[in-house]
């Protein structure tokens, strides 16, 4: 790139052509028609100079790209494309200026110009980009789950494109001189209230970013989060909604959900049980090894039960019961629902098998053995007597 020094060098050269000599020479607030011309036509050819890279990068890069399955690198080169000819162009009319004779203040004044049409490009390009880039990864999320707020992904691209902007606004006013902390001091206690709830605003909608993308529960998913059981409903802009089991209605702020430990029910590829059947202390052993068969039978023939991982076992004399340990997974979790469902078809084929085989399940009871019965009776009557 030419710098001021070469471009008074070109400009020196043509005033001592002869017949040249009379018509450059003329003067124009305090630079040569050489000068100007000069700086023309050093903007024109970087102008021909860079249509000539746009040509190789459309003509030639642009086919390595298209082999690609990604279409981030698609845009990445349409930004690069749309960009180098006016980016090309602009510096070197930056340093065409700054080879002529410019007063100081004139000269800080297109610098300024020059600033703000250079940051006015890329900020339309980044905003550009983002576009793609939201519609290529968030807008195929959402579509996925239907539950999701169809304005979520608009949503998305219209505060990526104002915080863009916000941040080029504010990049050209500090260019200018302005003081960026002075004004924002400036809004006083109605800008402090404004910038918290925005705070609160932009939390809640990237916490719902951050679940869009991380995809933690989808939509039908039986969760536990925050202390709530429930299934996912809806996911908002602001909230996430959860249907309790009592079928309650719970919104959650996304921001909590998405800085919350979930647990995803419904993503288990199974679900553990554990209970404890007590039987009757007058239950006999050759009855009692039954009941503890006919437990095992039931599971292992269920289809929806991990037969190899169950575990039926006599494992204590309770205060009131014979107790049988029970341990078993339910491979079915595509809903809590389902879950259940297995679980009562599991019971009721225990109970029936109990019922079966006669062995009675117990309940908490106590016996009271008093010795010498029959003398305290008698002892209590003489004295009814006296």
């Amino acid at each position: 790139m030419p710098t001021e020094l070469d471009l008074s060098r070109i400009s020196t050269s043509l005033e001592n052509v002869p017949i040249l000599t009379s018509l450059f020479s003329i003067e124009f607030l305090g630079n040569t028609l050489a000068a100007y011309l000069t700086a023309i036509v050093f903007v024109f050819a970087v102008y021909l100079v860079s249509k000539i890279i746009s040509w190789i990068l459309k003509n030639y890069a642009k086919r390595i790209i298209a082999k690609t399955k990604n279409g981030l690198d698609d845009a990445v080169f349409e930004t690069v494309h749309r960009s180098v000819t006016f980016i090309l162009v602009l510096t070197a009319v930056y340093f065409s200026l700054r080879s002529l004779v410019i007063s100081a203040s004139t000269m800080d004044i297109l610098v300024k110009v020059i600033f703000v049409l250079f940051t006015f490009k890329i900020t339309l390009e980044i905003e550009r980009f983002l576009a793609f880039a939201i519609k290529e990864y968030f807008e195929p999320l959402a579509n996925k789950q239907k539950g999701f707020a169809k304005a979520f992904v608009p949503s998305i691209l219209r505060v990526s494109k104002f915080i863009v902007w916000a941040l080029a606004f504010l990049l050209v006013l500090s260019n200018l001189g302005y003081n960026i902390a002075s004004l924002l001091a400036g809004l006083g206690l109605g800008g402090l209230a404004f910038a918290l709830a925005a705070q609160e605003m932009l939390s809640n909608f990237f916490g719902s970013v951050s679940i869009l993308s991380d995809q933690p529960f989808k939509v039908g998913d039986f969760v536990n989060v925050e202390g709530y059981s429930g299934t996912i409903v809806n996911v908002g802009l602001r909230s996430t909604t959860i249907q309790t089991i009592d079928k309650s209605m719970v919104s959650i702020p996304n921001k909590t959900v998405a800085a919350a430990n979930i647990e995803n029910i419904s993503k288990r590829n199974a679900y553990k049980v554990e209970q404890t059947l007590a039987v009757k202390y007058d239950t006999s052993l050759k009855d009692l090894q039954a009941a503890v068969e006919m437990v095992k039978s039931v599971i292992r023939k269920d289809k929806d039960t991990d037969s190899e991982t169950m575990r039926v076992n006599f494992v204590e004399f309770g205060e009131s019961a014979l107790e049988i340990k029970v341990f078993y997974y339910i491979t079915d979790t595509s809903s809590y629902a389902r879950i259940l469902d297995v679980r009562e078809r599991i019971n009721l084929k225990i109970k029936q098998g109990f019922e079966k085989i006669s062995v009675q399940m117990a309940f908490p009871t106590q016996s009271l053995y008093i010795e010498n019965a029959k003398d305290l009776v008698q002892a209590r009557l003489r004295s009814k007597a006296r």
